[in-house]
């Protein structure tokens, strides 16, 4: 099983991945880092990767659709931001598929080379 229970609401990927009209290959893996979301990856019966974001705090889906907001308009912008593939609720949590953006995530090239941190702040405004 790859769910979770958190603040007494069980989170169970494929049951939300359903909801959402899809269907994952195999177990959706637990990913580390977002301090406000639930974050699995999972491979679609078609072969694409994706992510299953799942905001769980207080105030989430105001957070969610801030987030989707901004997510459209990078695409609209044609920045690199992972795709909005599909969104609702899920025992009552907001959820997104999300397209599956390969590379290193900031937080492991930070760790890896905090000495990096001014260049990547001036690269990012």
């Amino acid at each position: 099983m790859t769910g979770v229970t958190h603040d007494g609401m069980a989170v169970e990927p494929g049951d939300a991945l359903a909801a959402l009209g899809f269907r994952a290959v195999a177990d959706p893996m637990r990913l580390t880092g977002g301090w406000d979301t639930l974050l699995w990856r999972f491979t679609a019966d078609d072969g694409s990767d994706h992510v299953l974001r799942c905001f769980h705090l207080p105030g989430a889906a105001d957070t969610a659709r801030r987030e989707r907001i901004a997510l459209e308009a990078c695409a609209v912008a044609g920045l690199a931001a992972p795709g909005v593939e599909a969104g609702g609720e899920f025992n009552g949590l907001p959820v997104f598929v999300l397209s599956w953006g390969p590379g290193t995530p900031m937080l492991t090239l930070l760790d890896k080379r905090p000495w990096a941190v001014r260049q990547l702040c001036s690269l990012f405004g």
